[in-house]
């Protein structure tokens, strides 16, 4: 009798399943390629040329996998930085995500992380807004140093924030508070962080939008 699926049936399901496994495979496979850390200006650190291929069924884990394994180039401190996924956008040449770096449920003051991916899903370039900047020949020992006492309340910081600007007004100050404090980590030079009140007032007099950042633990 002649058989129509000459290599059987099982042999299909095998060839089948061998098929379906091959994307995954590939994800792994190309996550390992090298990607070129380069700094496109002081503040930021970025992955070119990269090539590397997401999950399509969770390309967001896919992603946090690859920056959790290319950590070092982008200067990031082991077991501090939490990524909070603040943003994916599709564009014609395929997708940005974007993360905001989260430590002890507070934000990173311009702690964003942008990862381009294509049409395809592969990951080709990552910008980090690097402001923690390490010394070559320097542990990571110095990014461990958080200055976590809020001595200085939101109302306190307001105030601060007002009475820095009044002094530029000419005549009788016009100041109102567009964004109220919120908590962020402010990252120092040595690589530390303090804990401050980010906020922004707008002004008629002076004239201007204001994005003030107060130490929470002095004032200043």
């Amino acid at each position: 009798m002649y058989n129509p699926h000459p290599f059987g049936i099982t042999a299909l399901v095998r060839l089948s399943a061998a098929l379906i496994a091959i994307p995954f495979c590939a994800v792994r496979a190309e996550q390992s390629v090298a990607c070129k850390p380069t700094h496109i200006s002081d503040k930021v650190i970025s992955l070119v040329d990269c090539n590397a291929a997401t999950d399509p069924i969770d390309p967001e884990t896919s992603t946090r996998r690859f920056i959790t394994d290319h950590a070092r180039d982008l200067n990031l401190p082991d077991n501090h930085f939490k990524l909070k996924l603040i943003g994916r956008k599709k564009t014609l040449q395929g997708e940005y995500t974007r993360f905001q770096k989260m430590v002890d449920g507070y934000p990173v003051y311009n702690g964003i992380i942008s990862v381009r991916q294509d049409k395809a899903g592969h990951i080709r370039r990552v910008h980090s807004q690097d402001n923690t900047p390490q010394q070559p020949g320097k542990t990571s020992r110095q990014k461990q140093s958080f200055a976590v006492k809020a001595l200085i309340s939101k109302n306190q910081a307001e105030q601060i924030a007002l009475q820095s600007l009044k002094k530029d007004a000419i005549g009788t100050p016009e100041l109102k508070i567009s964004h109220h404090p919120q908590k962020v980590w402010y990252p120092n030079p040595d690589g530390s962080m303090n804990l401050a009140w980010k906020m922004l007032i707008a002004g008629e007099n002076p004239l201007g939008d204001f994005l003030l950042v107060i130490d929470a633990a002095n004032g200043k």
